[in-house]
């Protein structure tokens, strides 16, 4: 943890200088928690530096998942008598902060301001440190998840480089929703206004932006399936029930053969099985109520899955690359990423896909092929 805000970056200085900058105080600082010392890693107002952990205003606010703060820490017998309080190291009085989590939830650090004269913490400030401290664990979560996407086993290497580079947009978009949110609890404007729409419209922008860039990196971050034997009737009636309200609003019909078991990642075939599904309900001839039809064909050393739906169907021209990263050949709303993510995994379970016309009718055949168990290394 310590390691992955040590890197620095200019995107988590910005936000410490941005918090110093609206507050007034001395320093804004990142705090993390390193054993028994307490590292401020990212300063505003000074030069990054570390403390004891008896030694420190922030031991005090450790035990507290909110906004924590001291309006006079000279007078305060929690913290009267530390160093960087009663003039060995520096005259402080003021002191606030806001917690700092890790992906799994755990608290790591705080969000800091430390101010020279007493002062009370306004609703506003405590609202920019909850803002701002929620956007600075993101980019914890981030940049641990980018220590972890090296390991990760996708063969697509075109596809992990472009990766790394939509990662990079992502540290920016948090800052942006951060301002915007805090735009929007200061302006306090008027819903229909020009100004109070156009903020509106730059909110919804952020997170179709925010959902593009997570779908990419969902896309790469995807690692070697942990194989077991899968049975695949279960993997389908998980995703249906998870799809409910999806397939009820596109007033959806469906069918399910039963399906049997393959060698495979429960978890990445559900996946695969909710974005054919999921396509089926969004590609749609006007006035025609959908129908998704999925079942299995054994082969001689595979078992093809089938989804057939009664959509406009897939020309032929685009028959493969529709498959491709952010191919699209309709108008519909979406990224074209979904059909990637099932490529992925299925040819990360030794598999492949495809797509054809529906034989029965108007619409189109998606369908993934994965080697019988006995075809596994250690499989059988």
């Amino acid at each position: 943890m310590r390691e992955a805000l040590e890197r620095g970056g200019q995107d988590l200085q910005d936000l410490v200088d941005l918090l110093r900058d609206q507050t007034g105080v001395a320093m804004a600082t990142i705090t993390v928690l390193d054993a028994r010392t307490f590292c401020f890693t990212t300063v505003a107002g000074a030069a990054p530096f570390e403390t004891e952990h008896d030694q420190a205003a922030c031991r005090w606010s450790m035990p507290h998942d909110r906004v924590f703060s001291i309006e006079d820490l000279s007078t305060d017998p929690r913290t009267a008598t530390l160093p960087f309080v009663d003039g060995r190291r520096a005259s402080l009085r003021f002191y606030a902060s806001a917690p700092l989590h890790t992906p799994d939830g755990d608290l790591v650090g705080r969000l800091c301001l430390f101010g020279t004269e007493p002062r009370t913490l306004t609703t506003l400030e405590a609202r920019l440190l909850q803002v701002l401290a929620r956007d600075v664990s993101a980019i914890i979560a981030l940049r641990l998840l980018d220590a972890d996407r090296d390991a990760a086993a996708t063969s697509d290497e075109a596809l992990v480089d472009f990766a790394r580079l939509v990662h990079e947009l992502r540290t920016p978009l948090l800052t942006l929703r951060g301002s915007l949110q805090m735009a929007s609890d200061a302006l306090d404007l008027d819903a229909e206004s020009l100004a109070g729409r156009m903020l509106a419209m730059a909110h919804r922008s952020r997170a179709r932006l925010e959902e593009l860039v997570d779908a990419v990196l969902r896309l790469a971050s995807h690692q070697a399936p942990e194989m077991a034997m899968v049975d695949l009737d279960a993997v389908v009636a998980g995703v249906l029930e998870g799809m409910a309200e999806t397939l009820s609003a596109a007033d959806a019909r469906g069918l399910v053969e039963p399906l049997g078991v393959v060698r495979g990642d429960p978890a990445q075939l559900a996946v695969v099985v909710q974005n054919l599904v999921g396509n089926a309900c969004k590609f749609t001839r006007p006035g025609v109520r959908p129908e998704v039809h999925v079942r299995a064909v054994d082969l001689p050393r595979a078992r093809r899955i089938e989804v057939f739906d009664n959509g406009p169907g897939v020309p032929d021209e685009h028959g493969q690359s529709v498959f491709g990263l952010f191919q699209r050949y309709s108008r519909t709303e979406g990224y074209g990423i979904g059909l990637s993510t099932v490529a992925v995994v299925v040819r990360g379970h030794g598999g492949t896909v495809g797509v054809g016309p529906n034989p029965d009718g108007p619409g189109s055949c998606f369908w993934f092929e994965l080697p019988h168990p006995e075809s596994h290394p250690g499989g059988g």
